[in-house]
């Protein structure tokens, strides 16, 4: 046993370094042999997200945003109490169903409401999502006749970018509001990371010191409702930003 007074701990200010004993530990667990992973389908998602009351009095959903993705759908939970129906083409298609507890914290509450945030295959052909509690519709919403149109005005594809506004131009040609997410990614496009959700502002002000030096890309994507457009820039170079922590190992963080 590990007594509490014994610290392992990895420095480059001293001689020390972790235990051979749990370097062997660490070492052995990250040098098994993998298995080779199976293909990934990309699938049409749709970002569902709103709230429901307690008891399924009232429900109200957010404008959606669809993305095509890798990996493996989630499952849909037959017994959930709350479900999104999607449909299309003059009937059905699909529903997703989860379960909506209406207690929170740690101590679990009761809550009036409960807010639910889900990634959910999109059915080809779905022009309606509607929010059902039990056998009660709450809220729906629709696809309009013409997506969104939408452009990124800065920052543009290379060069070097010293921070400011990310700013976009977007409209819908049926005269509705939009709103939009911005994403960023600092591994060329393999992942991203939301830094602004569903903001009606055309621009969002970016301090590049908070983020990873090197190439970054840009994602913004505008929803009307149902109907998605997304349009991405980059890579932009980050100028290098000012060294932090203690550096010369002289106790000091700078």
């Amino acid at each position: 046993i590990v007594p509490d007074t014994w610290n392992d701990l990895m420095t480059y200010c001293d001689d020390r370094w972790i235990s051979d004993h749990n370097y062997r530990r660490l070492f052995d667990a990250n040098s098994t042999v993998q298995g080779t992973a199976s293909p990934q389908t990309v699938t049409n998602y749709a970002i569902v997200g709103g709230t429901v009351a307690a008891g399924g009095s009232s429900g109200s959903l957010d404008p959606i945003y669809q993305v095509a993705m890798d990996g493996t759908p989630p499952s849909s939970n037959p017994a959930g109490n709350t479900c999104l129906e999607f449909s299309g083409g003059g009937g059905g298609l699909s529903e997703f169903c989860f379960d909506l507890s209406f207690t929170g914290g740690d101590q679990p509450e009761p809550l009036s409401e409960e807010p639910f945030s889900l990634k959910v295959p999109l059915p080809a052909g779905a022009t309606r999502i509607a929010l059902v509690f039990g056998d009660t519709e709450l809220d729906a919403i629709e696809a309009s006749p013409a997506p969104p149109t939408l452009s990124i005005d800065s920052p543009g594809s290379g060069g070097t970018w010293n921070g400011g506004p990310v700013s976009w131009s977007g409209s819908d040609g049926d005269g509705g509001d939009l709103v939009y997410t911005v994403l960023y990614s600092a591994d060329n496009g393999e992942s991203w990371t939301p830094i602004e959700v569903d903001t009606a502002a055309s621009e969002f002000a970016v301090d590049t010191s908070e983020l990873p030096h090197g190439d970054a890309m840009y994602r913004v994507i505008a929803s009307d409702g149902l109907n998605t457009t997304q349009e991405t820039t980059g890579p932009v170079l980050f100028s290098e930003p000012s060294d932090s922590g203690d550096a010369d190992c002289s106790g000091s963080f700078n």
